[in-house]
């Protein structure tokens, strides 16, 4: 009875960790899929491969010697599929990392880019008020006529 029980947990697990598998490459194949989505799928592996690593060795015990061999090398199959997709997951997951920082870089030269545009344009602007502030200051200390005609010191002495 207690083999039953093994050998049926052993199946189910099986079963729960190929669909896992197979819905973490699908995974891989959306362009959408987040680090959380990825890391979630990861996690998951993890948990159903440890587990049917332990309900594999718990029925190991039971198995005949003839029978040992297949299942060591059934075992081997589904860890080696699990572990597979888990770094390709992880190589997604750094290929997002890495757009993630050019992306942070591009916005941040594109932030210090405006920073600068906006420091030259306050720069010109207070370029501008000290030009004006001369020209009113050269105006102001004009002869009244003058300012208003338009002629110069020179010519009022004529």
């Amino acid at each position: 009875m207690a083999d039953e029980i093994t050998n049926a947990l052993k199946r189910t697990t099986r079963i729960q960790l190929t669909k896992c598998v197979n819905t973490a490459n699908e995974l891989l194949n959306e362009e959408s899929a987040t680090i959380e989505d990825l890391q979630l799928a990861v996690d998951k592996l993890n948990i159903i491969n440890d587990k049917l690593k332990q309900v594999t060795r718990q029925s190991l015990t039971d198995l005949p010697p003839d029978k040992l061999d297949d299942e060591c090398i059934k075992m081997l199959e589904y860890e080696e599929n699990a572990e597979t997709v888990i770094l390709k997951i992880g190589q997604r997951i750094k290929i997002i990392e890495a757009g993630n920082q050019d992306n942070q870089r591009e916005e941040t030269g594109s932030l210090h880019s405006e920073g600068m545009s906006i420091q030259r344009g306050q720069e010109r602007m207070q370029r501008n008020a000290k030009d004006s502030s001369r020209e009113l200051e050269f105006v102001t200390k004009m002869p009244h006529h003058c300012a208003v005609v338009g002629c110069s010191n020179n010519s009022m002495k004529d």
